[in-house]
């Protein structure tokens, strides 16, 4: 099973080079690619606040979702937004799996060249999971945790046993394959359910679209493959002031 694993996350990288280098769309937000040991990542920089705040979106939101956030943060604290390897336009390394230690190795790369000492860390859903695990093992680098529609580890659990029902998306490589095959239909269904609001919804569709296409695919399908098994933070406490935020409608 390990070794079909590995030939899944492979095909993300795959699908990632066959895109291509991406370019920013007319009207994307002010970032750059920074070249990690992770991947290609695309990274945002602003404010000019003495603590830095480091977030990223929910994918398959891209920075430019995150605008009026960035801005409104940046007022107070120095902010670093980035795209997370295999979502948007940051492209992945060979061999990035999607677990929690490379979760973890990403946020301290992306902190080392932005040149950050420590971060108010705020990564939603999934990210927040890698978030969380950076915080156990760099707690020296961590001001403060804010967690984002993160779930409990068993709740995402069970949240995966319904998304995923008949265990497509968890089968590897054909969980790659699949989702590469019917990703814009699978963000577009993502959209929906996210937000019921038929104007703000086509809003955040319009932003979607302008993106430029040679993003990379939206891998749900590694990202559950690799967030599977007993809780690794279960007896576990972190000593850091922290907040969660969590919308019922989830």
């Amino acid at each position: 099973m390990a070794i079909f694993r590995r030939l899944g996350f492979a095909t993300d990288y795959l699908q990632c080079a066959l895109k291509g280098a991406p370019t920013m769309a007319p009207g994307d937000i002010d970032s750059r690619m920074v070249q990690l040991e992770n991947g290609n990542i695309r990274i945002h920089v602003s404010g000019t606040g003495r603590q830095t705040v480091l977030i990223c979106p929910d994918g398959p939101c891209g920075l430019e979702h995150y605008r009026e956030i960035i801005e409104m943060l940046g007022r107070r604290y120095r902010v670093v937004a980035f795209e997370p390897p295999g979502f948007g336009y940051s492209q992945l390394s060979f061999g990035y799996d999607h677990s929690l230690r490379a979760g973890a190795e990403m946020i301290e790369n992306i902190m080392d060249a932005t040149q950050t000492k420590s971060a108010i860390l705020s990564l939603p859903c999934v990210a927040g999971f890698m978030a969380l695990d950076f915080a156990f093992r760099r707690p020296e680098r961590v001001d403060g945790l804010v967690s984002v529609q993160t779930p409990s580890w068993d709740d995402f659990q069970n949240w995966v046993d319904v998304i995923d029902s008949k265990g497509l998306g968890r089968t590897p490589v054909l969980g790659q394959l699949l989702f590469w095959a019917t990703s814009q239909k699978v963000q577009s269904k993502w959209y929906a359910a996210a937000e019921p609001h038929r104007k703000r919804r086509q809003e955040i569709v319009d932003v979607h679209s302008g993106r430029n296409q040679k993003e990379c695919v939206f891998w749900f399908s590694s990202t559950i493959q690799a967030l599977s098994g007993p809780d690794p933070f279960e007896g576990r406490v972190l000593q850091k002031p922290s907040a969660i935020l969590w919308g019922d409608k989830d």
